[in-house]
């Protein structure tokens, strides 16, 4: 009893074991690394996370863009698979891009990068058509920002006792924004644009003051006109600004501006202007008493960058995915690079891509040989010109795969002897079996059995595996039941059709069986039957045997005659049974007389 009983536990033990086994895998994790984010300033701490299979040593080293080693370490991987560690980026790294690398003795190794910046003055400028108005004009406000982005910039108005009397978000387009306020009171109000900055730029602030006065004071008027030869110009290259109408300029200025710049012209008419910064610029014309006399006109100095295409590879293999970064050579690069591919004699769009720290990442799986080729085209910014990258070629070839093919029926039984053609190419396949050694490609395929096409389609060979055919090739029953459906044994059944021609004799239960006849019209013949039927899936045929007319006759004579006979016999045995009552009487009556 004590023996069963250490059995019984003994069994529950090893089935929770299992249960446990099942319900978690304890294969070993592969090594991986996660960064808290991708880029860094001085003094940040960077968090990494590490996972990897338990217990095993980990080494990890940072090179900086030129290659060099600038940290490294050697730790363990606890038991739970992953470990956290924390860097702080140190002040004499360099600018630049980073990679980390984790490895394991004699194992595999992963790979990750970063990016290690600094941010840069951003400046934000805030300017009114007048500095002194009133209660009874609308105020035209102009803000520009550099970076030239396209953002929003937070407006706050506030008076003297400061407090808040409007908020409102402004959105600026390429660094420029237009906005209007009219006060309701009269006093002195400040007006505060903020920008809260970005992972390039740091924020920046600009206060600018205004008196509004109870009684009318006078409007100002924009009489003259700013006309710029062009509103894109490169670096270091000229812009001529010309004013119109030239009258009257003495008692006037016109003001060229940049948030980092500014220059103040003189009765000035028409200038050639070299401007010598990025961003955005505005020229207008302000009066001595420091009136708007001119809408003011934006104009956008850019430089030219290159932009290299690379691909991790010259060659790939059919159905891989292909990783195309396009690059551009320069510094806060905004907006998408859109990947285009060579093909029927044009260029055709792919996909696009967001700028990530000056780069753009494509994903692009293969689908036939060939060679192919890729450009990148980047529409540029505020600050940089349209720039197309160079042309990368791609060979692309396909993996010489080894594969099996099996040839079966509608219930899966192997077909032997049939023959499989595989792009006008014949193979014998006597086990039903065909080993191949083939491309990564669609192949047209058909499979002959008894001389019928029994299959016709496309395959799609794409690894290296076993691929089942399944045939037009069925099974047919034959029920041979007579006419009270009382089955016909031991009856010929015979079947023709497909150049196939056999003979069948019914079992006990009065059916036929064909095994594996492949699709097409078939003609069924028994002693008294012929029926013509298409096979094109597994069916049972009912054959039903009509009722026997010419026996039946016969029987209904019978027992027609039968019954005849029967009544002439019992007519005569009456007459004999009359006859001998009345010889009882006479013989009766006689002896009495005496």
């Amino acid at each position: 009893m004590h023996g069963y009983k250490g059995l019984s536990i003994l069994l529950i033990v090893i089935l929770f074991l299992i249960d446990i086994r099942v319900c978690y895998d304890f294969s070993p994790q592969p090594l991986s690394i996660v960064l808290d984010k991708r880029f860094y300033y001085i003094l940040d701490t960077m968090k990494i996370e590490v996972y990897g299979p338990p217990g095993k040593i980990l080494f990890i080293e940072i090179r900086n863009p030129q290659n060099s080693l600038v940290y490294w370490n050697q730790t363990s991987l606890p038991d739970q698979g992953y470990i956290n560690l924390s860097i702080t980026i140190p002040e004499y790294w360099r600018y630049g891009r980073y990679t980390i690398y984790v490895s394991m003795p004699r194992g595999p190794k992963v790979t990750e990068t970063f990016i290690v910046g600094k941010r840069i003055r951003s400046n934000i400028i805030l300017y009114s058509t007048m500095n002194r108005t009133d209660i009874y004009n609308t105020n035209t406000f102009y803000i520009v920002l550099n970076p030239p982005i396209n953002t929003s910039v937070l407006i706050k108005i506030s008076n003297i006792f400061g407090e808040k009397i409007h908020v409102r978000e402004i959105s600026v387009e390429n660094g420029f924004g237009i906005f209007s306020y009219r006060f309701n009171k009269s006093g002195v109000y400040f007006l505060n644009a903020c920008w809260s900055g970005n992972e390039y730029y740091n924020a920046s602030y600009n206060i600018c003051r205004i008196y509004v006065a109870s009684n009318r004071v006078n409007k100002y008027h924009l009489d003259y006109n700013i006309e710029l030869s062009v509103k894109n110009v490169m670096v270091d290259k000229n812009i001529t600004i010309s004013v119109y109408p030239k009258t009257g300029l003495e008692e006037n200025y016109l003001i060229i501006y940049n948030p980092l710049y500014r220059k103040i012209f003189h009765k000035v008419d028409s200038i050639i202007f070299y401007p010598n910064i990025t961003g955005v610029w505005l020229c207008y014309i302000r009066s001595k008493d420091n009136l708007l006399r001119s809408r003011p006109k934006v104009f956008y100095v850019k430089e030219k960058v290159n932009m290299t295409l690379q691909l991790g590879q010259g060659v790939a293999y059919k159905r891989e995915n292909i990783r195309i970064v396009a690059e551009i050579m320069a510094e806060r690069c905004f907006g998408k690079v859109d990947l285009y591919l060579w093909s029927n004699d044009r260029w055709m769009y792919i996909n696009s891509s967001e700028i990530y720290y000056n780069m753009a990442n494509f994903y692009w799986k293969t689908s036939r040989e060939g060679t192919y080729m890729f450009k990148a085209v980047w529409s540029g910014d505020s600050t940089h010109f349209a720039s197309e990258s160079n042309i990368f070629s791609l060979t692309v070839f396909a993996r010489n795969l080894s594969v099996t093919f099996e040839i079966v029926d509608s219930r899966d039984r192997i077909l032997y002897g049939s023959k499989i053609i595989i792009e006008n190419k014949t193979y014998d396949t006597r086990q039903g079996r065909l080993s191949l050694v083939l491309k990564d490609d669609v192949y047209n395929i058909s499979v002959i059995w008894k001389n019928v096409p029994i299959y016709r389609g496309y395959l799609n060979i794409s690894r290296e595996d076993t691929y089942r055919i399944k045939c037009r090739v069925y099974d047919l029953t034959v029920k041979l039941v007579g006419w009270i459906y009382n089955p016909i044994i031991d009856e010929s059944v015979y079947i023709e059709g497909n150049d196939i021609k056999m003979t069948q004799i019914s079992n006990k239960a009065g059916e036929v069986y064909f095994k594996q006849l492949p699709i097409g019209n078939y003609t069924l013949k028994t002693s008294i039957h012929e029926e013509k039927i298409f096979l094109d899936k597994n069916m049972v045929v009912e054959l039903r045997y009509p009722p026997p007319w010419e026996e039946i006759k016969i029987a209904l004579i019978i027992i027609i005659i039968i019954i005849a006979v029967l009544l002439i016999l019992r007519r005569y045995v009456k007459i004999e049974i009359v006859i001998e009552k009345e010889e009882e009487t006479s013989k009766e009556n006689n002896s009495q007389s005496k």
